[in-house]
């Protein structure tokens, strides 16, 4: 068992569970958060995007070693050109995840700002 002070109200609140996570305090009933946490990664499609742009210069090694082998099989030419769309879109998709990231990132310094500036003028949320 853990006992710490609530950031809030500056109670004591005892944590049964030692683990890093969201708790809510008994007392005041805000919401705050003790340890480390750990950002949990989803296995979905978004996962699979990242992955997929990481891997941008083994698709552009790849397309160097197809594009001799079209040169002396034409029959594939069909597919070398339709893969060498793959590294544009995993190259805009990489972009627009990092902008999506900053933006979030600024979003939340903002709030965070603003929050704290109500906070400071005696304002109630």
């Amino acid at each position: 068992m853990v006992v710490i002070q609530c950031p809030h109200c500056n109670r004591k609140v005892d944590l049964a569970d030692a683990g890093p996570g969201r708790f809510a305090c008994p007392h005041c009933g805000e919401e705050f958060q003790w340890g480390e946490m750990v950002e949990e990664t989803n296995g979905g499609i978004f996962t699979w995007f990242d992955r997929a742009a990481s891997t941008i210069y083994l698709q552009i090694g790849i397309l160097i070693l197809l594009y001799p082998v079209t040169l002396f099989n034409p029959d594939l030419i069909g597919l070398f050109s339709a893969l060498l769309f793959v590294p544009f879109i995993s190259f805009g998709y990489r972009r627009q995840r990092r902008r999506w990231k900053e933006s979030m990132e600024f979003a939340q310094e903002l709030t965070e700002g603003l929050l704290a500036g109500l906070e400071d003028d005696g304002d109630v949320l």
